[in-house]
């Protein structure tokens, strides 16, 4: 005959206190597994769509780099793309590991090396024959720019596109400037060259040819850019990775895989 206990269930308390230890352990370890994978799946917070340093399909000059510095340590890099001021919230919560260029001011993260470089210029057609050899040149003249340019580009641009030229547009989606500069529906354009020459030569259904256009140097050298890390063991890996495919050739394969004709 079954004799009644006086614990619930029928159960032992030392019953009941090693089966919860042991589903907690086992949850625990569970978790523990789940944690350190995801550790090696890096979040990398990204621009919306500015090929070739970004693609919709996640690829790109600036993933590829950071995944290939990244690799032998055995991170994956997972894209998420957002807008900057998203990028800059996300980066101070932690919801992303990286950021890909430091112009941003937040506690508690880590500047990489400078890996990349930008070029703005102001394009134009050739036969158009427009002289513009500074910014005070835009004046009087319909231009499209990247969204942002006025915050980045200095005072005197934002003056002069804002106060003096004819028109001027920023426009998201860099695929758009092109239109509306190949329809002459603007007078001048103003973004990084090798995404001009990517969108405009590289990837073009048109006959585009750069025999086609001026670039006009008026904002100066080449911008270089680091990268921000929330982990500074992290950063430190990247910079060491980076330094690593420079020396080898890898990080030269990677421009030439996207700015050859396709």
């Amino acid at each position: 005959m079954f004799k009644k206990s006086n614990e619930p269930y029928g159960w032992p308390a030392s019953r009941h206190i090693l089966l919860c230890c042991l589903i907690a352990f086992c949850f625990s370890l569970q978790f523990s597994q789940v944690t350190v994978a995801d550790d090696k799946v890096l979040q990398l917070g990204a621009p919306a769509d500015i090929p070739p340093f970004y693609n919709t399909d996640g690829r790109g000059i600036i993933p590829d780099i950071i995944q290939s510095a990244l690799a032998p340590y055995g991170y994956t890099i997972k894209v998420r793309p957002m807008g900057n001021t998203r990028l800059v919230e996300m980066l101070e919560k932690g919801l992303i590991d990286i950021a890909p260029f430091a112009v941003i001011e937040a506690a508690g993260v880590y500047k990489s090396v400078e890996y990349i470089t930008f070029f703005n210029v102001a394009v134009t057609k050739k036969n158009r024959n427009l002289k513009i050899n500074s910014v005070a040149d835009l004046a009087g003249l319909k231009v499209a720019a990247f969204q942002g340019a006025t915050n980045v580009l200095g005072s005197e641009y934002k003056k002069i596109v804002t106060e003096e030229a004819e028109l001027y547009r920023e426009i998201s989606k860099q695929k758009n400037q092109m239109k509306v500069f190949w329809k002459d529906r603007v007078d001048a354009v103003v973004l990084d060259k090798l995404i001009f020459d990517y969108r405009s030569f590289v990837t073009s259904e048109t006959k585009n040819s750069p025999a086609d256009v001026t670039y006009h140097t008026i904002f100066g050298k080449k911008t270089p850019f680091a990268a921000i890390f929330v982990d500074e063991k992290l950063r430190d890996e990247f910079n060491a990775g980076f330094k690593r495919i420079g020396a080898s050739g890898e990080l030269t394969g990677i421009y030439d895989s996207y700015l050859k004709p396709q």
